[in-house]
């Protein structure tokens, strides 16, 4: 085998934890091009780790140069896992949050006055198995990662479990770490979110893409933005920037992909090919609005899965998930005519 550039090819631990200044629970990450403007109104926003691409409205808010447009000075905050976003916002140490919707839910559920505004991505996920594994049930008694308890990705490898009645040994591995295992054949499949299947998939022999979760789960709501009930009625002009901000880069991530992975993948620090093949399976929903149907059956999925303690949800799930997310800032976009707008190209993205 001729030997490779590792810049291009090859991967190791360092290309991944570069796309972070630091990374733990709540790192400020250093954005290129974030200046501080004291004449503009702070915003912290925090999102996970390594999912630029699953959270596009932070990145490409920075690289368009949407948030001095709106007047927002935005303060990035990268955390380590989904999981751990849930206490933090609700300590009020973040203003808006870039989330998975389980997070969210899981919050909710503790009595944290939490909204679910606007939606990120539909969908993203998958499980990537090593060569022998020709289907879920030859999963039966071995190793399998995923990015740890509050998760989406938790929530649908232990559907999966449940669907195809396979006991496997779970494993809770750090987004950074999952390429360096499968290549190492430490686990034998691994439930995750792109960019890292790319990684997986590009820097491990063999390793394939054997279930996406839109292959059961169309347009699976696994990004969304969330607030504090609190903070979206103090600062309700702060919450229709964001909404407009969430448009355009929606609008643009989907007009301009190459350029868009350019950006994100300047911002991660992941390689172009990683950013560009990780595009290929993401959804970036047009309208951009949430897709109840498939968040509620994430509620579904997680009462089921022992996730979430059904007498937390009543009376019943339609209401509850109505309790959660708020369409108003939605409502009050289309209203806008904005998404018209950026439909017939009157506004430049």
């Amino acid at each position: 085998m001729k030997p490779t550039k590792k810049r291009k090819e090859g991967f190791t631990r360092r290309d991944v934890l570069k796309s972070a200044a630091i990374v733990g629970t709540g790192a400020v990450i250093g954005f290129p091009n974030v200046l501080r403007a004291a004449n503009r109104k702070e915003v912290r926003i925090g999102f996970i780790y390594g999912a630029h691409i699953h959270q596009w409205l932070a990145p490409l808010g920075v690289e368009k140069g949407y948030f001095k447009e709106e007047g927002l000075e935005p303060k990035i905050l990268s955390y380590t896992s989904a999981g751990i976003m849930g206490p933090h916002i609700a300590k009020g140490e973040m203003d808006i949050g870039l989330m998975g919707l389980a997070s969210v839910i899981l919050t909710r559920a503790q009595g944290v006055d939490i909204k679910v505004i606007g939606t990120q991505n539909q969908g993203g996920s998958a499980l990537v198995v090593a060569p022998e594994i020709k289907k879920f049930e030859d999963l039966e008694g071995k190793p399998v990662g995923h990015p740890g308890v509050g998760a989406v990705q938790h929530v649908l490898l232990t559907h999966l479990i449940k669907k195809y009645n396979t006991s496997v040994k779970e494993v809770t591995v750090k987004p950074s770490d999952m390429p360096i295992l499968a290549k190492n054949r430490e686990v034998f499949a691994i439930q995750q979110f792109e960019p890292f299947i790319s990684m997986i998939c590009q820097n491990a022999p063999g390793w394939k893409r054997l279930i996406l979760d839109t292959d059961y789960l169309p347009g699976n709501q696994c990004c969304v933005i969330a607030v504090l009930d609190k903070y979206a009625k103090e600062n309700p002009e702060v919450i229709e920037k964001i909404m407009r901000m969430h448009a355009k880069t929606t609008k643009y991530i989907l007009a301009h992909p190459k350029e868009s992975c350019a950006m994100i993948s300047a911002q991660s620090g992941h390689d172009l090919k990683v950013t560009t093949e990780a595009y290929k399976y993401m959804v970036f929903p047009w309208p951009p609005w949430i897709n109840s149907p498939t968040a509620k059956t994430t509620i579904k999925w997680m009462i089921e899965g022992n996730k979430l303690d059904s007498k937390a949800v009543t009376p019943d799930i339609d209401t509850w998930w109505s309790s959660l997310y708020d369409p108003t800032y939605e409502r009050n976009l289309d209203k806008s005519g904005l998404i018209k707008k950026l439909d017939k190209g009157g506004i430049p993205v």
